[in-house]
């Protein structure tokens, strides 16, 4: 997701004000929202795309909404992307508009009352669909107390217009009672996956749904063809981007107070900005980069989302009766369950470290930095990494992959992710293939002599 902010001087007001946009592209989709902030051009700062801290620019408060928006947005896209799923223009639109009225969020929808079987009986397959929509919209996880996501429901809107299209491209109605796996599934796998030229994994999940749905209507005594039940969901693992142990520890070691990284930093940023080495707007420029380094770094030493890690206290770290280790409990918000990450360092791995690096400087492990994905596309060219875009997302699959390939049970490192099945968690496994080599060469059956 790239986010950008400009003004509108079209919009200029009378008083010299110019409203500031938002501009937000991802997965070929845009949306331009206005922020509901104003300034004048003569304090807007281009290339920060943020207002310039001059005598009544009210730079503090513009700011901060301006941060705000963009980290709600890249939370909103991370997590979406943990569900392998992806964001929709009006789900974007939506929490630009909450963000800046927090009091305009709508009502939660009243459960619908129960349909009765004879209306059901005279829609169609799609229009089926569209009521179990309806009623999954409406449910409440007795695990979280809290209803459907909204990615979710787009989910599910998107199968409902692949029957639709479907129905339209065999120029026949579907009917539940003929959705077998001859007349049903094999016609929808040719036109899903060659004439649509769609992927296994997205064709397995609208399976997924519809046989979920063929379930609700087999509940309300619908004539269903029972063969649904052998509709296969399929999933094709297709790798995750994640660091090696020695890419993880170059970023680790790179010391923000040696000449060599601050003057990498400092021409850099005076390319765009000016200033001297010892200007206080570089210096402080300089170390928001080591704090975004050291906040992909706690996401990287304890699997949390970098919404976690914000909201991660030191207060969190448990002792544990009878021994010297500690745990870190985290709540993860999707399934509000608790994890537990191992609090001590190893050669890899130095949460406690980096909690003492900020000991008496807040309450938090790691102080929040609104602009941690923009500084790690410095840090990637600091220590020449190349072969994939850093995000904080990088840093929990980073963590799965090195603990699983040091040889940690799968089941030990799922406690600290929080994901209850395997195939959920393998989601955020990369593969090391020198690490891989290496732990099958320490497996392998010496020759007889």
């Amino acid at each position: 997701m790239k986010i950008s902010r400009q003004l509108k001087m079209g919009d200029l007001n009378k008083a010299g004000y110019a409203p500031i946009q938002l501009t937000v592209s991802w997965a070929g989709q845009r949306v331009r929202e206005a922020t509901g902030e104003l300034t004048k051009p003569e304090w807007w700062d281009k290339d920060t795309q943020l207002v310039r801290n001059v005598k009544g620019s009210y730079a503090g408060h513009v700011n901060d909404r301006l941060h705000e928006l963009q980290n709600t947005l890249e939370r909103a896209d991370q997590a979406a992307a943990d569900r392998r799923e992806q964001l929709s223009v009006d789900e974007v639109r939506a929490l630009i508009r909450q963000v800046k009225n927090p009091q305009a969020a709508a009502p939660a929808p009243a459960a619908p009352a129960p349909t009765p079987a004879a209306e059901l009986r005279g829609l169609s397959v799609p229009d089926l669909f569209k009521r179990w929509m309806g009623e999954q919209g409406a449910k409440v996880s007795k695990r979280t107390g809290k209803r459907r996501a909204r990615t979710t429901l787009s989910n599910y809107n998107g199968t409902y217009e692949t029957l639709r299209e479907f129905e339209a491209a065999r120029g026949e109605a579907l009917d539940l009672a003929t959705m077998d796996l001859l007349r049903f599934y094999q016609p929808f796998w040719h036109w899903f996956r060659e004439d649509l030229g769609q992927g296994i994994n997205t064709f397995g999940k609208h399976i997924s749904r519809i046989r979920t749905f063929m379930e609700w209507c087999e509940d309300y005594e619908l004539k269903v063809n029972r063969q649904y039940k052998k509709f296969e969901a399929p999933s094709l693992y297709v790798g995750v981007d994640a660091l090696t142990e020695e890419e993880l520890l170059a970023i680790a070691a790179l010391d923000f107070q040696s000449a060599p990284v601050r003057n990498k930093l400092y021409y850099g940023y005076s390319a765009k900005q000016g200033g001297t080495l010892e200007s206080p707007e570089v210096v402080a420029y300089i170390a928001e980069v080591e704090l975004a380094r050291d906040k992909f770094l706690e996401c990287a030493y304890s699997a949390m989302h970098i919404s976690e890690a914000d909201a991660a206290r030191r207060s969190d770290v448990k002792r544990i009766p009878g021994i010297a280790d500690r745990v870190l409990e985290i709540n993860r918000g999707k399934t509000a369950k608790p994890c537990y990450v191992p609090f001590f360092d190893d050669q890899v791995f130095k949460l406690v470290a980096l909690r003492t690096k900020y000991e008496g400087q807040t309450e938090y492990l790691v102080p929040e930095c609104p602009t941690v994905n923009r500084h790690l596309k410095t840090i990637a060219k600091l220590v020449d990494l190349t072969r994939l875009t850093l995000t904080t997302k990088i840093g929990r699959k980073t963590f799965v992959t090195i603990k699983i390939m040091r040889g940690t049970p799968t089941r030990l490192v799922m406690m600290a992710t929080g994901h209850t099945t395997e195939q959920s968690f393998n989601h955020y496994l990369g593969v090391d293939l020198v690490k891989l080599l290496e732990q099958y060469r320490k497996y392998e059956i010496a020759e007889a002599a």
